[in-house]
């Protein structure tokens, strides 16, 4: 029994006597002992009632927060699976292309970056392979199923220089939900 419900049956228990005692005292005479009782056990059936209502309210107060606990702990495992995601063979592999171009943007044009794109098709797989993941990064973010703050420890860099890198390419071949998307986790990261 908690607490809670022990502090209810005692100031019920008191009730129960008061109720009775007004009820001896207010009784035809001859009748008092019949109405103390009817009164005491009107009032035992009301406790059943009442603990049994304070019962359920915290059961379902200990199942809302274990739900929240659950919900918190997906979210953080979600986080983690994006995280793994990133290092994923195939996605890994994507992300060598990506690299290289970093390694020369300070001296291409976004012109030459477009051609360069244009004719490497491994290239473009990998750009639009790399940034279908950060669009997944975002909508998970925007809806709630994963922890942003782990993400963004561990993204924030990496996604604005990307983003950085490759904006004219985006810009210039992404859909418009895609460009959208893209443009608004890059303002999301940006501003923290």
């Amino acid at each position: 029994m908690t607490k809670t419900i022990k502090i209810i049956s005692l100031l019920w228990v008191i009730l129960i006597l008061l109720a009775s005692y007004t009820a001896y005292n207010s009784a035809q005479e001859g009748k008092e002992i019949i109405e103390a009782i009817k009164t005491a056990l009107l009032m035992i059936g009301g406790l059943g009632v009442v603990i049994s209502i304070v019962y359920q309210a915290e059961s379902m107060l200990i199942n809302s927060k274990q739900i929240s606990q659950k919900i918190e702990f997906d979210k953080i495992e979600n986080s983690f699976e994006l995280l793994k995601d990133w290092d994923n063979s195939s996605l890994l592999e994507a992300r060598k292309y990506t690299r290289q171009i970093k390694k020369e943007r300070q001296t291409i044009s976004d012109d030459k970056l477009l051609e360069k794109i244009k004719e490497d098709l491994d290239l473009e797989h990998s750009l639009v392979m790399t940034f279908n993941f950060w669009e997944q990064v975002y909508l998970s973010i925007n809806k709630d199923r994963v922890d942003s703050s782990i993400l963004e420890i561990a993204f924030k860099d990496i996604y604005l220089d990307m983003h950085k890198r490759f904006e004219v390419w985006i810009n210039k071949f992404s859909s418009e939900s895609t460009k959208t998307t893209l443009n608004d986790l890059q303002k999301l990261w940006s501003r923290s």
